[in-house]
């Protein structure tokens, strides 16, 4: 039997599709689990706080509406309009059956309590008008709302993998070659680098916090730089870039780099420690700087003449400390006015070839001084110029120490007079005259006759030829 509540006995005289229609009665008032045959509110009926059962069970979905013949309870729709905001979870954490309700398997932590409408607003749910048409929980953004802009947790609560059918994205899921780090999402994904926590694009990287626990890490560095700079995971050597198997932070130091710990630049050039293996393999210098990788002889259009012998012969191995300049701490160094320059070093394993190869006038621009070539005022050399007498070292010394630039060529220097014998066309006058302006420390003479026909020795009067003195160190 369908009780019709549409009678005289009830007071119902109609039922109209919304409520309230004008009842004289409340539903409770037989519904109540006294009066016989009237269903009452069942054990597991969500709260009421003292609204009449119409006011969800509407005439349209009871039946009802359709002569009074109230056939069902089920497809009812809570008026949310009275359900006081922050309460949502007295109902929707599972308490009730039937009621959607949160699933803790994928939704997100969160930390409101029973305050869904706080993600879950109105706007997007349209709970909170009287009988919704397409309730809905999905399509929170939740670093739209209050909770999630800014987070007030650790991203990695949510973006840890476990949550991506809620759109909580993880470092895989975005990316999989994403970089090592403990540090947690904000470090780098920043409000301001992504918009508003719209997207993972624009992180600026920090190395401490992060991959490194403080700035500047423990050396070596673990994990290794070369474990994300690696081409793939971050940027890596390019393609000019010297062979080594060095960790770079063995050369992009702390000095070098700029930036950090973001580190935006590895710093140009970079000091290459040299005296370490592999560069610190004698000889092999030119593997590196060809011109191409490093700079090398070809970056250098003025430099001397270096036959067989290695860049490390005269300009000594980096060491990470101080200049990397070419022109400072070599072999050979001089030190003028508290300044530290590099010398040739001419007793380096190799080196051969003649004092003028150098020496000629083309390379004043290298070293300290410059490949000295001789003084304006040189004295003829016509005196030596034979096969096996013609070049500097004919007169000056191989162990000369250079301080001072040209001055020092005097240092152990002396004449080799190659047996001349005097008169043309070596004639003793012509350094030994007195007048003469010659650089040199040649003994003048000054006494009347002397002259290129009556020359000191082949006058007959001077050693070799002559009598007095001895030859080439005094007159008499």
């Amino acid at each position: 039997m369908i009780f019709n509540h549409i009678n005289s006995t009830t007071g119902y005289t109609s039922f109209g599709t919304t409520a309230p229609s004008p009842y004289t009665k409340r539903c409770d008032s037989c519904h109540n689990g006294t009066t016989l045959l009237a269903q009452p509110v069942s054990a597991g009926h969500i709260p009421t706080s003292g609204a009449d059962c119409v006011t969800c069970h509407t005439p349209a979905s009871t039946g009802c509406a359709n002569g009074g013949n109230c056939a069902t309870f089920l497809n009812a729709t809570l008026n949310h309009s009275t359900v006081a905001a922050g309460s949502c979870g007295t109902c929707h954490q599972g308490q009730y059956a039937g009621v959607v309700s949160i699933n803790p398997a994928i939704h997100i932590p969160q930390s409101s309590g029973n305050a869904c409408d706080v993600c879950h607003t109105n706007a997007i749910t349209n709970l909170l008008t009287a009988f919704p048409a397409n309730p809905t929980f999905l399509n929170v953004v939740f670093h739209k709302t209050s909770l999630g802009n800014p987070p007030t947790g650790l991203c990695s609560n949510c973006h840890s993998g476990t949550y991506i059918s809620q759109n909580a994205q993880s470092e895989s899921s975005v990316i999989t070659n994403h970089v090592a780090t403990t540090a947690d999402c904000v470090t780098c994904h920043t409000a301001t680098n992504t918009t508003n926590y719209t997207s993972f694009l624009g992180a600026g990287f920090t190395h401490s916090p992060g991959t490194y626990a403080s700035w500047p890490p423990a050396q070596p560095p673990t994990p290794t730089c070369a474990s994300c700079h690696n081409g793939a995971t971050a940027t890596g050597k390019n393609a000019g870039h010297p062979v080594t198997a060095l960790d770079c932070m063995s050369c992009h130091t702390t000095t070098v780099l700029q930036g950090c710990p973001t580190c935006t630049l590895f710093g140009i050039p970079a000091g290459v420690i040299h005296n370490t293996a592999p560069y610190n393999t004698p000889g092999t210098c030119i593997t590196c700087h060809n011109g191409a990788t490093a700079i090398g002889l070809s970056s250098d259009t003025g430099h001397i003449p270096t036959g067989s012998i290695g860049c490390d012969q005269c300009h000594s191995v980096y060491d990470g400390v101080g200049s990397i300049n070419f022109s400072t701490a070599a072999v050979s160094t001089i030190s003028v006015s508290g300044v530290t320059k590099y010398g040739m070093n001419h007793s380096a394993p190799g080196l051969t070839g003649r004092c003028d190869s150098c020496h000629n006038g083309s390379y004043t621009g290298q070293g300290l001084f410059g490949a000295v070539t001789k003084v304006s005022n040189h004295i003829p050399t016509t005196i030596i110029s034979t096969s096996a007498n013609t070049d500097c070292t004919s007169c000056h010394s191989t162990t000369i120490t250079v301080s001072s630039g040209a001055a020092d060529w005097a240092t152990g220097e002396k004449m080799n007079h190659n047996n001349a014998q005097g008169g043309a066309p070596n004639y003793c006058v012509t350094c030994h005259l007195k007048g003469v302006t010659y650089l040199s420390k040649a003994q003048l003479i000054s006494h009347n006759g002397a002259s290129t026909s009556k020359d000191c020795s082949s006058s007959g009067c001077h050693k070799p030829l002559g009598s007095k003195g001895s030859a080439y160190s005094s007159w008499d």
